[in-house]
């Protein structure tokens, strides 16, 4: 007898299937007993066991389709042997499933004698329901070997054939997932459970492939109303797997629902939002609790990859941990379709508040309960935030950690949602958090609290808890944008501040944050202006403000006004703080002039002080030179701090002075008059200085060449006097000098030709009988 042949998968149901060959064909009836072709014999019980016998060894021998046929022709043919003949069906169905305990049969011999035996051969021992079990565990394993679902036509039309017949069907599904093969005979349970073992997670997942396949051949229409009721069996057959295996049937779940345009209204279906409330819910949530697995790495890093998830449904890439968050896209996906969101929240609230931010799954968990807020009725974050407010005090350093990484996520996710932003504007709970915490974990915070919010925390602290607090932030890679920090930062003043305040710069010159370099570096040429302060802080400071301002790279990120405080700090520098620190200083004016006369050959001090003063007198277009107005007059000019440094007689440092302040009165006369020439101005300092404070001093001069330049400087400034000019007040400081001078003739005689060269002051000064008799005696 030959073999039937498959017949071949369909694509479209709508065509049928082909039509089976025969399966009658001739075979060796010297096999058989003649009893099968009089089946009235049946009733001898000789006959009966002759037949049995003959049959069952032929189902021994491989030859299982002929005993088949020979069976079908009898139950066609015979009348009144029904009974008998579903007995001997039986037991050659037994064998058979005897034979597969030990060996592997071809699918299609188990799947027609359980097809045949389903329609055919029905008898009080076996029941329809235990032969769809049968037929549906032999599909599934038949799916496991092949690799797809209809490995041909023949267990193609067999699962069709089993779908239509839908209450027997599910009736299966249920009773292999529970592991309980009901309706059956003894010896057939006992059968079944020794053959492999299919989990209920394998039968789910296979029953879902199936009916993406139904789809796919036009068994299933898209397009009916039965997707909500065929979603609520396959919810319950989900929450009948094991406890571990939920997330896996969620992820094979979701594979079978179609996109949701989130623009039509939402379904309301009371059915859904029990099973959800009674099954779903208390599954996922037992799962996430009991999962070993289900555990994040939060920290400050992965915020964005959370938002991420939340906001997009961007999960991970690893197949684990995209599983691991399957049960989160189901719910999402439902609430997305159907209106039970609201009657849903008490379970997960209650949920919530059963966990305690230490637990090990507590972070999963509230990324879960986060994103279904997010994705479903945001108000209700303010219940997600006063539980973690609440949880906070009991919680340990690391579960304050978690709190405060969700509050991070929740002030992203505000950028998305303006509820959520206006809540987290106006209700910052996070910092009200962090300034009662362990200052440890507030440090590390610092960046995000508001000035307000930090003046108020330092102001709680020790002065002891303050150096703490300033060793950590002197390396914080954020802006700190706190005036009250900064100002406390700055009257410390020590290691950890200069280093915290260069840091700190950098930052912000890396970020081209002109407006917070322009407000800090006020607040430190205020502080380098202070009267006060240990001289090892000043020296400090004048040489570490200005290094840090002239490594950066770019210059041009700076204030406006960087060239005019930079050249005003290192003229202060040097005046005061040289001695000791030569080689720091003149690095820093060779970088500054680099930075503002890149191609000058000057390099000492002195010497570039005159070159950049002449650069601004003729008003070279350098892009980064100071202008004039570094001089200009205010209550902390740098002309004030050089005359009160001056006053504290160190030989040294007057030297400089003077010399600094004649370049200053040389080249730049003019531009100091125009700020005024009376009281206090820069101008009438910086010529008190040379004349009252030095020349007047200086009778027997000890640097005799330093005494004639200062004059001759200060000579040459005067005799640019105009119409405008204090004449009264510059009369007296030029007498001065040449009475001083009188004596050293040749200096004498420089300084009245540098007065000859301007007819203004000469004509002014002859008018002065003083100055007449001077004059006369440089004639004698």
């Amino acid at each position: 007898m030959r073999r039937r042949r498959c017949i071949p998968v369909i694509n479209d149901i709508t065509e049928g299937f082909a039509a089976e060959e025969l399966e009658y064909a001739v075979f060796d009836e010297s096999l058989f007993t003649s009893i099968w072709k009089s089946p009235e014999r049946l009733s001898n019980e000789t006959d009966f066991h002759l037949l049995l016998t003959a049959l069952s060894r032929e189902i021994a021998a491989e030859n299982y389709q002929e005993p088949l046929l020979i069976l079908k022709f009898m139950k066609k043919t015979a009348i009144g042997q029904d009974e008998v003949i579903n007995r001997i069906f039986t037991s050659l169905l037994k064998q058979i499933l005897r034979d597969e305990t030990r060996k592997k049969l071809d699918p299609h011999v188990v799947l027609d004698f359980l097809d045949a035996g389903d329609k055919l051969f029905l008898d009080s021992e076996t029941s329809k329901k235990a032969y769809a079990i049968l037929k549906l565990y032999f599909l599934c394993r038949n799916r496991k070997s092949k690799l797809e679902c209809f490995s041909c036509g023949c267990v193609q039309k067999y699962f069709i054939e089993l779908y239509k017949d839908g209450t027997r069907l599910h009736e299966a599904l249920n009773c292999l997932i529970k592991s309980k093969l009901s309706d059956s005979p003894t010896i057939i349970e006992r059968l079944f459970n020794a053959m492999t073992v299919i989990s209920a997670i394998e039968y789910f997942e296979y029953y879902i492939e199936l009916l993406g396949e139904l789809q796919n051949c036009s068994v299933i229409d898209k397009t009916d109303e039965k997707p909500p009721s065929r979603l609520i069996q396959l919810l319950g057959l989900l929450c009948e797997t094991r406890l571990e295996d939920i997330p896996r049937a969620c992820s094979k779940l979701i594979s079978l629902l179609e996109p949701v345009n989130e623009k039509e209204q939402k379904k309301k279906f009371s059915i859904l939002e029990t099973v959800l409330k009674s099954k779903l819910l208390p599954r996922i949530f037992d799962n996430l609790m009991a999962n070993p697995l289900a555990k994040l790495d939060l920290n400050r890093n992965s915020v964005q990859k959370y938002v991420e998830i939340i906001v997009n449904e961007k999960y991970l890439y690893a197949l684990e941990a995209s599983v691991l968050f399957a049960p989160l896209q189901l719910l999402n996906r439902i609430f997305l379709e159907f209106d039970a969101f609201a009657k849903s929240w008490p379970i997960i609230k209650n949920r919530l508040e059963l966990v305690t931010i230490d637990a090990p799954q507590a972070s999963i968990l509230l990324i879960y309960v986060l994103s279904l807020i997010y994705r479903n009725e945001a108000i209700l974050l303010g219940e997600f935030d006063l539980y973690l407010e609440k949880q906070f005090p009991g919680a340990s350093v690391v579960g304050k950690r978690i709190i405060i990484i969700f509050f991070d996520i929740m002030k992203l996710l505000g950028a998305e949602k303006p509820k959520i932003h206006s809540y987290f504007k106006e209700n910052r709970t996070k910092t009200k958090l962090l300034m009662n915490s362990e200052l440890e974990l507030a440090v590390e915070y610092l960046r995000d609290f508001s000035d307000y919010e930090l003046n108020w925390f330092l102001q709680q602290r020790a002065d002891e808890d303050f150096q703490f607090l300033l060793e950590t932030a002197k390396n914080l890679q954020a802006p700190v944008n706190s005036d009250g920090f900064w100002r406390n930062s700055l009257e410390k003043f020590d290691e950890n501040s200069i280093i915290f305040i260069e840091n700190q710069l950098k930052i912000m010159a890396t970020r081209i944050d002109r407006k917070g370099l322009a407000l800090r570096i006020q607040q430190i040429s205020q502080k380098m202006m202070q009267k006060s302060g240990k001289i090892e802080e000043k020296t400090a400071i004048f040489i570490k403000f200005p290094q840090i301002l002239l490594e950066i790279a770019d210059f041009s990120i700076l204030p406006p006004n960087s060239s005019n405080l930079l050249f005003s700090t290192l003229i202060l520098g040097f005046s005061a703080f040289y001695d000791g620190n030569e080689a720091q200083f003149n690095d820093l004016f060779r970088q500054f002039l680099s930075k503002t006369i890149p191609n000058s050959t000057c390099t000492s001090p002195m010497e570039i002080i005159e070159e950049i003063c002449e650069k601004i007198r003729i008003k070279s277009n350098f892009r980064h030179l100071p202008d004039i107005s570094f001089l200009k007059p205010n209550p902390d000019t740098i002309i004030t701090q050089i005359s009160e440094i001056f006053d504290t007689k160190i030989a040294k440092n007057d030297e400089r002075i003077v010399e600094i302040c004649s370049i200053l009165l040389e080249k730049l006369a003019p531009q100091l008059q125009a700020f005024g020439d009376r009281g206090k101005t820069p101008f009438c300092q910086i010529v008190n200085i040379i004349v009252d404070k030095y020349v007047k001093n200086s009778v027997e001069p000890v640097n005799f060449q330093l005494f004639r330049e200062v004059c001759e400087r200060a000579v040459d400034g005067f005799a640019m006097m105009t119409e405008q000019w204090n004449f009264l007040f510059l009369s007296a400081k030029i007498l001065t000098i040449l009475n001083l001078t009188r004596r050293e003739a040749g200096l004498f005689a420089v300084l009245m030709r540098k007065i000859n060269k301007n007819e203004i002051l000469l004509t002014k000064l002859r008018g002065k009988k003083e100055f007449v008799q001077l004059e006369g005696s440089l004639e004698l």
